[in-house]
């Protein structure tokens, strides 16, 4: 019983890599928080202008992030 429970699973499984790899794809690969005051941050000053870029924006870098986590940014 149990190898014809394992057998329907093997074309599934055969295609779960490509769709986690199709799924990754439109995602971009900036990690950003928003504040509510309207502040960002973001692991590099990089990663704040490409996220700003893509909405058609400049980044303006305000500060380190609290515990060196990256930067504080503003899209403008």
């Amino acid at each position: 019983m149990n190898r014809a429970h394992a057998f329907s699973f093997l074309p599934l499984l055969r295609v779960l890599p490509l769709a986690c790899v199709l799924a990754g794809c439109g995602t971009p690969a900036y990690e950003v928080v928003t504040y509510p005051n309207g502040a960002t941050r973001t692991p590099s000053t990089a990663d704040a202008v490409g996220y700003c870029t893509q909405k058609g924006l400049t980044a303006q870098i305000l500060e380190r992030a609290p515990g060196q986590t990256g930067v504080m940014f503003r899209c403008i």
